[in-house]
Formats: C-alpha cells, sequence, structure tokens
C-alpha cells in the first residue's frame, strides 16, 4: 500500500504519465540496484524504508536491531511499520487534494 500511494500521489502531480512511471520504477528498484553503497550506515538505514525492502518483509522481521526513539530502544520493525503508515496516510490526503485541484469544472 505504500508504494501505490506514493506512485498515486506522483501520477497526481506529474504532468505525464511517462514521468510518473520512470519516477515510480526508480523508486521500486534504486535498493536492488544500489546495494554496493549499502556499506554506509546512513544509507544501509534509509533502504529500510524502501518499497523493494518491505516487499521482502523476511528481511525486515529476520534480525533483532533496536533504534533509540526519544531515548527508548524500540525495534526497527516497528519503526518502520510506523513511518510507512504514515508517509501513505500523508500520500492519500495529498493525491486526493492534488486530483481535486485537477476535476473540469462545469
Amino acid at each position: 500500500m505504500f508504494f501505490a500511494g506514493l506512485v498515486m500521489l506522483l501520477s497526481s502531480l506529474c504532468r505525464s504519465r511517462f514521468t510518473a512511471l520512470v519516477i515510480g520504477a526508480v523508486l521500486l528498484l534504486i535498493p536492488m540496484i544500489g546495494y554496493p553503497l549499502t556499506d554506509i550506515p546512513a544509507v544501509a538505514f534509509a533502504f529500510l524504508y524502501t518499497p523493494t525492502t518491505l516487499m521482502r518483509g523476511a528481511y525486515i522481521w529476520e534480525g533483532f536491531r533496536l533504534v533509540s526513539v526519544l531515548g527508548e530502544p524500540v525495534m526497527i520493525q516497528w519503526t518502520v511499520l510506523a513511518v510507512l503508515t504514515t508517509v501513505f496516510v500523508i500520500s492519500l490526503f495529498l493525491t486526493v487534494r492534488a486530483y481535486c485541484g485537477h476535476q473540469v469544472k462545469a
């Protein structure tokens, strides 16, 4: 759902369908192509929040990694789910707003 929300938002904001398709494909394929970059800790952490990594759900749930949230240790899986759910809801509202602005008024 997260990736679908992002693609809908891109589709509503881009002028051409081809541009939205290319940007969506890049969002989906960058983690597959960019794995040599995962030696950099910040990039490896950012890749956890990409749609491709979420589609491979076992990768996220196989380890026991903790992240500090407001000074408390929280499992990385729960932060990924919380961030991506929030991004999906925000992208959904922005998509509705963008499509309503495109409506032809009679």
